[in-house]
């Protein structure tokens, strides 16, 4: 099990959602109540192989991307129950520099009525590259802002941003 992510659910409870690479790369779930003992759920997004589910609170909503290899698949739920595919983000190449890859797993930070994406490119990466090679491993970290228009999350990575992040002391549990 590996690329966990835990956000509070709405009955005060906390899911941790992660990658079960033994049970097809799909992603599974388990409860808390105190962060330290933890019940297992079970599966719960498994249309294809993936990785790296990572749940956000934003416009009202619950939303999962997961990196499917070929861009982020967006979830939508109403309670971190049922999740019905809403989009899929970063699945064609922007244009920025080191840019010009699908955007691989995704993370999110909202910020007031603002979400911004953070999401890693292998900028030089192609199939005749030795993948020891440093070309194959470079990384470079892009960030975007995502949008909810018509029903849907959106992303436009070629788009011009302003980014603030702002510290806000943590709250307790």
């Amino acid at each position: 099990m590996i690329d966990a992510c835990v956000h509070s659910l709405p009955n005060g409870r906390f899911r941790m959602w992660y990658k079960d690479e033994a049970k097809g790369s799909h992603t599974y779930a388990a409860d808390s109540d105190d962060l330290y003992n933890w019940e297992f759920v079970g599966p719960v997004i498994t249309d294809f192989p993936h990785e790296g589910p990572n749940v956000f609170n934003y416009k009202d909503s619950y939303w999962m991307i997961i990196d499917k290899w070929s861009g982020q698949a967006v979830y939508q739920s109403s309670d971190c129950e049922k999740w019905v595919l809403n989009n899929t983000i970063l699945n064609k190449p922007g244009i920025r520099k080191d840019d010009g890859t699908i955007g691989l797993h995704a993370d999110v930070h909202v910020q007031g009525d603002n979400a911004y994406i953070f999401y890693f490119t292998h900028p030089e990466r192609t199939e005749s590259l030795n993948e020891t090679s440093y070309e194959s491993k470079r990384t470079s970290i892009q960030a975007a802002k995502l949008d909810f228009v018509n029903g849907k999350l959106i992303c436009d990575r070629n788009a011009s941003f302003e980014l603030s992040l702002k510290y806000e002391s943590a709250q307790q549990c």
